[in-house]
Parts: structure tokens; C-alpha cells; sequence
């Protein structure tokens, strides 16, 4: 596996900074790089930093972003399961797409997102100022993959009662055997639209589309987090918190080293720290990691941004009416 870095030069000596020549020539050499749309690749601890030749101010143009994308391609092009890592000023869909084309993944937050679930309902019984314990919540979920499994057995030690929501039901039955015959947990495994949700302080929606998500009711003032991504509400009656990403604590040992090679400040700390943890090979080193990182969620991000602090203790009040039932 390979992991590579996609980033706009910041300062032109960049462009030669693995290049042992006099000033004179090295200028020579950032012309013809900036004229001809020349990569700079550097590896670095068996990471690769690809430097693309133009100013972090300046807009590329789509003909140009081609370009960069099949030169980008054509290094990859022998190699497999390669990773990209682009900086924000790149995250546009028509790049992507062209990266896409020679099979290459890109990483995103997404699949980190879901290892931290355990740390957002930390983060969100804290902000509400409730024990963890004491909260319902719905996991919205079709695929039954172990990850996933593994996640939910998480979840369901943390709080007071947790629902399955799924088309599958059957998929999850030896998932709630497992957890009322080891931990005497009871977990209720249901599609029931109209009641599935309806006392649920949490919902976190695993893998259920806008469309799919929107036929259940959802409780006016519930958390709602998405790991799929942006998810629109349909209906007037919610007035809870909708949230689709999150920011995070990134640990000093890897932010010094993202730091000293220049690929901090521009790009999302969440996809940094989920390309040095994608490289773990089992479920249970990346948890471990995890908690010996002490990571922890610094705030969720809504479809309109940052959700503010505020608006948790106003959504107080429907955790609290559940509490007393």
C-alpha cells in the first residue's frame, strides 16, 4: 500500500528541494517545471509527497487539472492499492474523478468516521451534559460487515439501550444473540418506520440514502450523524442537529511530522489522521491506537458548518424527557 500526499507549492523552492544544484540552475529549473506542468514527487519515511507546480493562491483550470491528474496516474500506473491524500484547495469533483479513473482511492474522513463513533457519543452525551448510560440510541445499518459489528458491540456497552434499524433484520440475529448471551445486553432489531426511532436520543446512520433515511420518523429534537455523508431532513417538524463529519484531535507525534514536510496547514487534520491509521492491518490496533492517541472529537460539522456548542444544550431537553420514563 502506498500513500501519497497531493498538494500546490507553497513556495517555489519546493520545486527543488530534493535537488542538489547552484541557485542559478535551480531557477532554471522551476521555469521549465512551472511552464511545463512538471510534478515534484518526494518520498519520505515510504510516504509520497507529489508537489503540483502551481501557486496555492492561484485557481487551476480543468484543462490543467487533466493534466495533472493523468501525470499524477501515470506514476501509479505499475503500482497497486494506491492511496491519495489531496489538500483542500483540491478536494474539487472533477480532479477526483479523474484520479478515479486508474482506480486509485481517495481518502475522505468516511471510513474513519466510523471507528470514532464510540468517541462522537462521547463527545455528544459531554456537550449535553448526560452520562452516556443514560442515553437510546438507533444504529441505521443495511451492510452486517465485522467492522461495522465490531463498532455497534462498542456502542451498546456504552449506553442504556441501543436499536438496530435495518431492511436485513435476519443479517444481525447472531450479533444480538452474541451480545445477550456474553453480556447480557439486549438489543431490539427492528424496521418499523413510524417507531423505530421515536425514543432514540442518537441516531447514527451507517449506510441508509437521503430517500431511504427520510421514510422513518425522526424525533423532532434527536442527533442525527451521518457517516455516508451530507444527508437533508425532509420534514419541517425536526429541529434537531444533523451532523455528517466531524474535526479531530490530531495526535502531536504525527501533526510534527505532517508539520516538517509541509502537508499540515492546507490540508483536513481528520483525512491525515485517517491516512497514518488506514495503514493499520486489524480492527482492534486501530482501536487501540485510538485510545492510547486519547483522540478525541474537537466538533461535528452540520450541512451549514460547525455545530455550535449551544445548540446541544437546547437539544438537552429531549434526552432529558426520555430520562424520566
Amino acid at each position: 500500500m502506498g500513500m501519497w500526499y497531493i498538494k500546490k507549492m507553497k513556495k517555489e523552492e519546493e520545486l527543488t528541494q530534493n535537488i542538489n544544484l547552484p541557485r542559478i540552475f535551480k531557477k532554471i529549473v522551476i521555469k521549465i517545471k512551472k511552464i511545463f506542468s512538471l510534478l515534484t514527487i518526494i518520498e519520505k519515511d515510504n510516504k509520497m509527497i507529489v508537489i503540483i507546480p502551481e501557486r496555492d493562491s492561484e485557481k487551476i483550470s480543468e484543462k490543467k487539472l487533466e493534466k495533472y491528474a493523468k501525470k499524477i496516474n501515470n506514476h501509479m500506473y505499475d503500482k497497486t492499492n494506491q492511496i491519495l491524500v489531496l489538500e483542500n484547495k483540491l478536494q474539487s469533483e472533477t480532479f477526483k474523478n479523474l484520479l478515479y479513473a486508474n482506480n486509485c482511492k481517495i481518502l475522505e474522513g468516511r471510513w474513519l468516521f466510523s471507528f470514532l463513533l464510540p468517541k462522537v457519543l462521547e463527545y455528544i452525551s459531554e456537550k449535553q451534559e448526560i452520562q452516556s448510560k443514560n442515553i437510546e440510541i438507533a444504529i441505521l445499518i443495511n451492510d452486517n460487515r465485522e467492522k461495522a459489528l465490531k463498532t455497534i458491540i462498542q456502542l451498546a456497552k456504552e449506553v442504556r439501550m441501543i436499536n438496530i434499524v435495518t431492511c436485513d433484520i435476519d443479517k444481525f440475529r447472531k450479533l444480538e444473540e452474541y451480545l445477550y448471551e456474553t453480556m447480557g445486553i439486549v438489543v431490539r432489531i427492528t424496521n418499523n418506520r413510524k417507531k423505530a426511532l421515536l425514543k432514540s436520543n442518537i441516531i447514527f446512520n451507517y449506510d441508509f440514502p437521503e430517500e431511504m433515511l427520510n421514510q422513518y420518523i425522526i424525533p423532532k429534537k434527536a442527533v442525527v450523524v451521518s457517516l455516508p455523508g451530507k444527508i437533508k431532513i425532509y420534514t419541517k417538524r425536526f429541529s434537531g442537529i444533523n451532523a455528517n463529519f466531524y474535526r479531530v484531535l490530531l495526535p502531536e507525534k504525527y501533526r510534527i511530522w505532517f508539520e516538517s514536510n509541509n502537508i499540515y496547514n492546507e490540508f483536513n487534520k481528520a483525512i491525515l489522521y485517517e491516512s497514518v491509521l488506514y495503514q493499520k492491518n486489524s480492527y482492534e490496533s486501530i482501536v487501540k491506537e485510538i485510545e492510547e492517541n486519547k483522540s478525541k472529537i474537537l466538533c461535528l460539522i452540520g450541512n451549514n458548518g460547525e455545530i455550535q456548542e449551544q445548540e446541544y444544550k437546547f437539544h438537552n431537553n429531549f434526552t432529558q424527557a426520555h430520562l424520566t420514563k
